[in-house]
C-alpha cells in the first residue's frame, strides 16, 4: 500500500548524546555570538545532505562560515542519533528491533521521548495519528482486504495502549497486530531539536527542511517567512510562518489511505498545511490525520491544534481550499 506523500515541495526533545554533542561544538558557537551584538543577517551558511534516505537542508543566517559548517557537523550527528533509534533502513534500528523482537530490553532516552509525544498526540489527533498502525499495513500490502476476517483484529492491535512501557526503559508489545511506526512525526522531532539547539544559540534566522520544516525566527528581510504548497502536479498556496513547524501531506485517488478511528480505507485528493508554534512533530501529526480526517472532526482537530500554540491549516481538496484556520498566540490576541 502507498504511503501519505510526506516529501513537501522544496528542495524540544532531550537526549544525552544530544547534550554532548552541543557542548564539543560551543567554542566554535559562542566565539561566534560573541562578535557582534547585532547578527550580521548577511553572513549565510548553506548544509545539504542525506538522512533518512531523503535531502535535506540547513539554511542559516547570521551565523560565518566557520560555525556554519559546526551547525552542519553538528546536524549531521543529530541525524544519526534519529536513524539509529527510528530508521526503518537499519535492521538494528530501535524500532526495527522492537517490532520484530516484540520486546525491546534496553531504550535511548531519544526513543522513550518520542514515544511518549506519540502517545500524547494519538490523543490530541482523535486517534486519526496512530503511531502502532505498521502491522496493519504491512497486512494490506501483503494482501489483506478491507473488511476480510483479520481486519478487525489488526484494527483492535494498532492502538498505542499496546505498546508498555516497562521498569527499567524497557518495551514489551502487548497483541500481535501491533507494529510501531512514527516516521510521521520522527522528522518533525529531528527539526524540532536542531532548531532547539540554535535558538539557544541566538541563531537570528533559518530554515530547516529536514524531512519536515522548521523556520527559525523570520525571514533574514524582516518578515515571515513565504512558503510555496505543491499539490501533486502544481502550485495549490501559500503559507506563512515564523518560529513554527511546518508539515505538509499529499494524498491521491490513485491510492489507499487508512483511516484508524473508522477502520476503512479511504480514497481522497487532499493536500494538508499544518503550521504550529509547538513545532514540527505537532503539525506532523497533525497533518496525518487531516489527510484522513471526516470532514466533521476537522474543527475538532484544530482546537485541539490550537489549544496552546499559534497555529494554522489549509487544506486543498481536488485543488479547491475548503478549509482554513488561523489563530495567533494568545500574547499576541
Amino acid at each position: 500500500m502507498d504511503k501519505v506523500d510526506r516529501r513537501h515541495w522544496l528542495k524540544g526533545l532531550g537526549a544525552s548524546w544530544l547534550l554532548a554533542s552541543c557542548s564539543r561544538n560551543s567554542e566554535t558557537r559562542e566565539s561566534q555570538q560573541s562578535r557582534a551584538k547585532e547578527p550580521d543577517l548577511s553572513q549565510h551558511h548553506v548544509w545539504s545532505g542525506i538522512g533518512f534516505g531523503i535531502e535535506m537542508s540547513m539554511e542559516l543566517y547570521g551565523v560565518d562560515t566557520e560555525a556554519g559548517e559546526a551547525y552542519g557537523l553538528l546536524l549531521e550527528e543529530v541525524i544519526a542519533g534519529y536513524e539509529a533509534a527510528f530508521s526503518f533502513y537499519s535492521e538494528y534500528s530501535e524500532v526495527n528491533r522492537l517490532n520484530r523482537e516484540r520486546k525491546l530490553e534496553e531504550s535511548s532516552e531519544l526513543f522513550r521521548s518520542v514515544v511518549k509525544k506519540a502517545r500524547l498526540l494519538e490523543g490530541r489527533t482523535l486517534g486519526y495519528f496512530e503511531p502502532g498502525i505498521q502491522g496493519w499495513l504491512k497486512y494490506i500490502s501483503d494482501g489483506g482486504s478491507e473488511g476480510d476476517g483479520e481486519w478487525l483484529a489488526f484494527t483492535h492491535g494498532a492502538r498505542m495502549e499496546n505498546l508498555k512501557l516497562m521498569p527499567g526503559g524497557a518495551f514489551e508489545i502487548l497483541d500481535e497486530n501491533f507494529g510501531l511506526n512514527l516516521n510521521a512525526i520522527v522528522q518533525g522531532c529531528l527539526a524540532d531539536s536542531m532548531a532547539d539547539i540554535l535558538r539557544k544559540d541566538k541563531v537570528p534566522s533559518g530554515i530547516l527542511h529536514l524531512g519536515e520544516t522548521y523556520a527559525l525566527g523570520g525571514h533574514p528581510e524582516d518578515r515571515p517567512w513565504k512558503l510555496g504548497v505543491m499539490g501533486r502536479e502544481d502550485l495549490v498556496g501559500y503559507v506563512e510562518l515564523q518560529d513554527a513547524g511546518l508539515a505538509v501531506s499529499r494524498t491521491g485517488k490513485d491510492r489507499d489511505l487508512l483511516d484508524p478511528v473508522h477502520a476503512r480505507l479511504v480514497r481522497n485528493d487532499r493536500v494538508v498545511a499544518v503550521i504550529s508554534g509547538e513545532g514540527a512533530a505537532t503539525a506532523d501529526a497533525f497533518a496525518t490525520a487531516y489527510a484522513v480526517a471526516d470532514k466533521e472532526d476537522w474543527e475538532n482537530l484544530y482546537e485541539n491544534l490550537a489549544k496552546s500554540e499559534a497555529a494554522s491549516v489549509k487544506l486543498w481538496e481536488d485543488g479547491a481550499l475548503v478549509f482554513e484556520r488561523q489563530a495567533k498566540l494568545k500574547s499576541e490576541r
